[in-house]
């Protein structure tokens, strides 16, 4: 099985993505986009549930159960719920409402056409705010999203300015437009240690086949973090020309 790192967009909402693999590869995330744009995936997670088993065999009632929890060892349970979302980039983002990935111990994506599922890892961005070439994402730090030296890392805070500019874009295209980046820039203007870091994008366009987009993320204090500027082109064949 293997391992994808999947991005959650709360909106609440999940992403997934595939770091290991180039953007422009043959990845069967790029081929089911490519297919129909943003297509449907089945998601299934599973919880860890520990309840305190009765103490006497047979018998169990609410009571009893309250007065005997402390003295009854628990058990640990495992559960598994199913839901859908969609991928919004090549990349392995997906889509979905926070309640299906809610306590996830361990979460699965199966792809269209594909019997194998994808684990995937829940890092947490969350959809604020999104509108016709505009979007605020924001992503809260995290141990597993830092460098050796306990600082955000820089991988993790363009794909926040990534997705939010992409979020931004889709608020200006027909649904099921297929596009992708050609160039970005990311200047990073001071370190993030600690709190929620929050995305603002903008988008211009399209002209063309051209989107340009900016995205500032700013900390939890309102320092500027990030500034992130890149160019998207709407693929052939769509309706728009140069």
């Amino acid at each position: 099985m293997k391992l994808l790192r999947v991005l959650f967009l709360f909106v609440l909402a999940v992403a997934v993505a595939t770091p290991a693999l180039a953007y422009d590869r043959r990845t069967p995330v790029v081929a089911a986009v490519a297919a129909d744009g943003p297509a449907v995936v089945n998601i299934r997670t599973e919880q860890i549930v520990r309840r305190s088993a009765p103490p006497f065999f047979g018998f169990s009632d609410p009571f009893f159960d309250r007065f005997f929890q402390d003295l009854a060892p628990s058990r640990a349970y495992q559960t598994e719920s199913l839901g859908s979302g969609v991928i919004i980039d090549p990349r392995g983002y997906v889509l979905t409402n926070a309640h299906v990935i809610e306590k996830a111990s361990k979460i699965y994506v199966a792809l269209p056409g594909h019997s194998k599922e994808l684990q995937a890892t829940l890092v947490g961005m969350t959809i604020e705010a999104a509108g016709a070439g505009e979007a605020v994402l924001s992503m809260p730090f995290a141990v597993k999203l830092a460098q050796g030296g306990g600082v955000m890392h820089g991988g993790a805070l363009t794909s926040l300015a990534g997705t939010s500019v992409a979020i931004a874009i889709k608020g200006l295209l027909p649904p099921g437009t297929r596009f992708a980046t050609t160039s970005l820039a990311t200047r990073f203007l001071a370190p993030v240690t600690e709190g929620r870091v929050t995305a603002h994008a903008k988008v211009e366009g399209p002209r063309g086949r051209t989107l340009d987009g900016v995205a500032l993320l700013t900390a939890a204090d309102g320092t500027e973090v990030v500034r992130f500027d890149c160019t998207f082109r709407v693929a052939r064949g769509q309706g728009r020309e140069d």
